[in-house]
């Protein structure tokens, strides 16, 4: 499926190729229209493009080695690139970075170095122009996938100022409750949740080392269960391991499915989103 996706993805701006540039650099011609798949806007050339253009169909003295170079069966190089919407500034995402067959594709915010479901190579398909690309994805977000150790320490009491005082005796429970178990969350941090209504879930994640008392948006308020969703925990969630999945709908959107997070240290950080039916 990514395959013939991308295909038409890349294939229209591929089409207005000049020949010349293959016939004289020896590189596809994506090498000339696509850099790190971000179009500039003007024709979808880069600043290679753009100097073999304005120099008559000709590259400009001593730029020949600005031509960027697609990686060779068995060179033993990968590269990898994110592929930016034009139109949204977004770039292509695997939904829950999922690698199996028929998975869905969808724009998302760039989600940092990291983020190996929006992380794309190229490979030549077949010789000439137009060029065809394929894309590989990263790996599936699972637990292990984010996996940490769990720190068997002595658990601080939260530190309840400012958002964190309104919430004082859950809070405070959590962490009681918490103490002969020990961090049920990203090896030394603890997810205490609390009702907000039906089938709502509020929570705060607290750094057990320190007390600190951590609010994230999508768990303001996140809709739980239902629908297709219905069997599952309105979140998920493992001492040993960054990820957290919220069934459902987070606080900070409409979209009913399940959500991928994988926490920082001081916030949720998105990494996936697979619709499902029956939203609430």
């Amino acid at each position: 499926m990514h395959g013939a996706l991308l295909a038409l993805v890349l294939l229209p701006g591929l089409a207005r190729a000049n020949p010349f540039f293959q016939d004289q650099t020896g590189q596809a011609c994506v090498a000339c229209h696509i850099a790190g798949m971000e179009r500039d806007g003007r024709n979808g050339l880069n600043s290679v493009g753009h100097a073999f253009s304005a120099n008559g169909n000709r590259m400009p003295t001593g730029n020949q080695n600005a031509v960027p170079q697609m990686p060779q069966q068995g060179s033993g190089e990968v590269r990898w690139f994110k592929i930016v919407s034009r139109n949204s500034d977004k770039v292509l995402d695997v939904t829950s970075a999922s690698t199996r067959d028929g998975a869905n594709v969808q724009q998302w915010d760039y989600a940092g170095a990291q983020s190996s479901q929006q992380h794309w190579r190229l490979e030549e398909v077949r010789a000439g122009p137009p060029a065809v690309a394929r894309a590989v994805t990263g790996a599936q977000p699972n637990y292990a996938r984010y996996a940490v150790n769990v720190d068997p320490i002595a658990i601080e009491r939260p530190i309840l100022t400012g958002k964190a005082a309104n919430f004082r005796t859950v809070l405070s429970e959590a962490l009681r409750d918490a103490a002969a178990s020990g961090p049920n969350f990203a090896g030394h941090y603890l997810v205490a949740e609390w009702g907000c209504g039906s089938g709502c879930i509020q929570a705060a994640i607290i750094d057990t080392t320190s007390g600190a008392v951590h609010f994230s948006a999508p768990l303001a308020g996140a809709t739980g269960g239902r629908g297709e969703l219905d069997s599952k925990s309105g979140l998920e969630y493992r001492a040993n391991s960054r990820l957290l999945l919220i069934n459902g709908i987070p606080s900070n959107d409409h979209r009913y499915g399940e959500w991928a997070y994988e926490w920082t240290g001081t916030e949720l950080r998105p990494q996936g989103f697979t619709p499902k039916r029956g939203a609430p």
